[in-house]
């Protein structure tokens, strides 16, 4: 076939966007790798399996491109153009995500978060090098001129560059077919492609009627209700961002990154060092430790911007469990409270009072992730309050949430990424806290509880994956001062973020009552979780269950869901109550179409109103 300008163009096009892919495989497999590998103990160990999984789509590209080029019809080139730039836009955002949270890229976060354009750009831009990409997309920009120039080609004969693309795609599916395996125990999510991993997610399966009804003819635990104590000490619950085992040289030796905390606790607190995280985010350990749930997803909660739909019930949460007693309440932190709506959630929960960054004790103060003040403006705020503003006459419980250490752990005053650096101020922020309190007599009689609000979406540590294997990324730090009945020192009884409800109700009442899977936590001898569930990040699909001694995994799959590998004792009963539960509740909407309409509607609206001021 003579070569003409027109097929060399398209020649080209093919070249660069298989060079694109090749660059996108080849930098997320070093991502994985150096996250991985140390942990494994070995050296480069991921590298192919990463590759060998991406050969997968630079098939599926290269097979799309000689379907592409093999057509003479103009606007069907360009039609199918446009999917191909998106999925290789799709590719490299992956990266980024990985880069940044050591996560994937899931279609449904593109739906929960795309909107929330403010937080995301900030996160980016602080955090991730985009340098590192900067190549990638100047190659996908050129692909995309030069793709656009094939709407002036002529047809390509399917023995010229047609051909050619397509031997390329068999010879990468052969490659990417007989690719290996990495160690078992590393969550296979880290170096799938990025369709397999989106096509994994079983989530919103639904159960059908007579699934659910089998679930129902399974008996169900009942509550087990003893004396409490009837005791009225105020409270404050500090949620602190991302803090992780790892963060703390009481759970993960030669790892402290809280030096001053660290001894802190160990001369005046409590620390419980089975303490499991429900969730893998903010929202999740809110709704674990505020509502007393754990963050089971319902029916297209990761489609949604939703993120506390189905979790309104506030009988058994945080505030209900002191209210009787007479007590306020309270939810502060620096972040702004719109993202994922927790003004709209934390009433519905009972608090009587919450403010986020839109409090005007932070007007004119730095900002940073989140539009939210340094930590220790946080702390600032709810010493002037319990001087000043909170009713005295009665005791309070505080609900504290911090933002700063959010990963990618930029130092905000010189916008560098250190970790180090942003835990040590927080370090410090802690310990000025604690002494604050001292100083205003706090501790007589009230209690200071600590605990991370998830385990940091950052690849494992080698030092916690020894200390704790796979649970470690459902571990956070727990720790306890003041008036809380605990003796000193560590405490190895199995815990988690759903037990505090059913604490503050056996601390606050006569008699109170719980489920079996909580554990009491303010007493001499605190009372173990019968288990602990944890909603996972990756796969999205997998609810961890840990018992003192063991862990298991339940499958979410509508009627096909299953434990994996073992089954705990009771596991049917456990996992019936999760379906029964799932279903009950309210599916959360689709927030991506709803945005649409209604910014649609809005627009329309404006334009109206603006003819009809204009006159016209």
């Amino acid at each position: 076939m003579p070569k003409s300008p027109r097929n060399i163009l398209a020649a080209t096009s093919v070249v660069l966007a298989t060079v694109i892919l090749l660059l996108i495989a080849v930098v997320r497999a070093g991502i994985v790798d150096a996250a991985y590998a140390p942990v494994v103990g070995c050296q480069a160990c991921f590298i192919w399996p990463s590759i060998a999984h991406d050969l997968a789509l630079l098939a599926l590209v290269l097979a799309w491109l000689a379907l592409m080029l093999s057509f003479s019809v103009r606007w069907l080139r360009v039609l199918m153009a446009v999917p191909l730039i998106l999925f290789l836009v799709a590719l490299i955002a992956d990266i980024a995500v990985l880069k940044l949270l050591a996560q994937r890229l899931l279609v449904n976060d593109l739906i929960k978060f795309g909107h929330e354009i403010g937080a995301i750009e900030r996160i980016g831009r602080v955090g991730f090098a985009f340098e590192h990409v900067a190549i990638a997309v100047s190659l996908l920009v050129a692909t995309l001129i030069l793709a656009m120039t094939l709407r002036n080609a002529q047809r390509i004969a399917w023995r010229g560059t047609g051909g050619i693309v397509l031997f390329a795609a068999v010879v990468a599916a052969i490659g990417g077919w007989g690719r290996t395996q990495a160690p078992a125990y590393v969550h296979a999510d880290a170096y799938r492609n990025w369709l397999e991993v989106n096509l994994a997610q079983s989530i919103d399966a639904p159960y059908s009627e007579a699934f659910l009804l089998r679930q129902q003819q399974l008996p169900q635990p009942e509550l087990l209700c003893s004396s409490g104590q009837a005791r009225t000490p105020s409270i404050m619950l500090v949620m602190v961002e991302s803090l992780s085992a790892y963060h703390s040289s009481l759970y993960v030796a030669d790892s402290s990154y809280l030096p001053e905390f660290d001894a802190l606790a160990r001369n005046q607190g409590a620390w419980f060092s089975n303490f499991i995280a429900n969730g893998f985010t903010t929202d999740g350990g809110m709704v674990a430790a505020l509502s007393g749930q754990a963050p089971i997803p319902g029916f297209y909660r990761y489609a949604s911007t939703d993120a506390f739909t189905g979790f309104e019930d506030a009988r058994n949460g945080f505030t209900a469990a002191v209210e009787p007693a007479g007590y306020t309440t309270s939810f502060f932190t620096t972040g702004t409270l719109s993202f994922v709506d927790k003004q709209g959630w934390l009433p519905k929960v009972g608090f009587d009072h919450f403010e986020g960054a839109e409090a005007p004790f932070y007007k004119d103060l730095p900002r940073g992730i989140f539009a939210a003040a340094d930590d220790p403006h946080l702390f600032a705020r709810l010493l002037d309050w319990y001087q000043h503003e909170r009713d005295k006459s009665r005791p309070f419980a505080a609900a504290l949430l911090t933002v700063a250490t959010h990963p990618p752990f930029v130092v905000r005053a010189t916008r560098e990424r250190d970790e180090r650096a942003v835990f040590a101020t927080l370090d410090r922020a802690l310990v000025d806290f604690h002494q604050q309190l001292t100083s205003l007599g706090f501790f007589n009689d009230g209690i200071l509880i600590v605990m991370g609000d998830h385990r940091s979406m950052t690849p494992w540590r080698a030092d916690e994956f020894r200390a704790d294997g796979e649970s470690a990324f459902a571990r956070t730090p727990l720790v306890v001062f003041g008036a809380s009945g605990l003796p000193a020192g560590g405490h190895e009884a199995l815990t988690q973020q759903t037990d505090l409800p059913a604490a503050l109700r056996d601390l606050t009442r006569k008699e109170s009552c719980r489920e079996p899977q909580q554990g009491l936590w303010f007493r001499p001898q605190p009372v173990a979780a019968e288990f602990a569930l944890h909603a996972r990040g990756m796969p999205r699909s997998q609810i961890d269950l840990y018992r003192q001694d063991a862990s298991f995994a339940l499958q979410l799959a509508g009627d096909d869901s299953h434990w994996i590998g073992a089954t705990p004792r009771e596991g049917e009963r456990i996992a019936a109550r999760i379906h029964l539960n799932r279903a009950a509740r309210t599916p959360n909407r689709d927030d991506l179409m709803t945005r649409l309409i209604e910014a649609n509607a809005a627009a329309a609206d404006h334009s109206i109103q603006t003819r009809d001021k204009s006159g016209q």
